[in-house]
C-alpha cells in the first residue's frame, strides 16, 4: 500500500508540474503538486491503520475533484475552446489514475 500511494503522489505531482509548464496555470500546481506532496507524506506514514483510511478518503475526494474539473474542461473543449485541450487531458489523466489507485487500494492488503 505504501508503494501504491507513493507512486500515486509522485504521479499527481508530475502531472501538476507538467500542467504548470504547459499552461502556466497556478491551479495545476495547487491541484497536482500539492496533492502529490500530501500523498507522498501519507505514504511514508501508511503503516498506521488510521493513515491508510485517511489516504483512501483523500483518494476518493481527489477522484471527485479531478472528475468534476475534467468534465468542465472537456465541456469547454467541446464548446469551441481549444485552449482547454491540455487541461482536459491532464485532469482526465489525474481522474483515471485516482480511480485506478482507489480500486487497487481495496485489493491490496495494508
Amino acid at each position: 500500500m505504501k508503494t501504491l500511494y507513493l507512486n500515486y503522489g509522485i504521479t499527481l505531482a508530475a502531472l501538476g508540474l507538467l500542467g504548470y509548464f504547459l499552461t502556466h496555470a497556478k491551479s495545476a500546481l495547487i491541484s497536482g503538486l500539492l496533492s502529490g506532496i500530501v500523498l507522498v507524506i501519507l505514504a511514508l506514514l501508511i503503516k498506521k491503520p488510521f493513515v491508510a483510511i485517511i489516504a483512501k478518503v483523500i483518494n476518493i475526494l481527489l477522484l471527485a475533484v479531478f472528475s468534476w474539473r475534467s468534465s468542465l474542461a472537456i465541456t469547454a473543449l467541446l464548446n469551441q475552446h481549444p485552449e482547454k485541450t491540455v487541461p482536459a487531458i491532464l485532469l482526465l489523466s489525474m481522474a483515471i489514475v485516482s480511480l485506478w489507485v482507489l480500486f487497487s487500494s481495496f485489493r491490496t492488503k495494508a
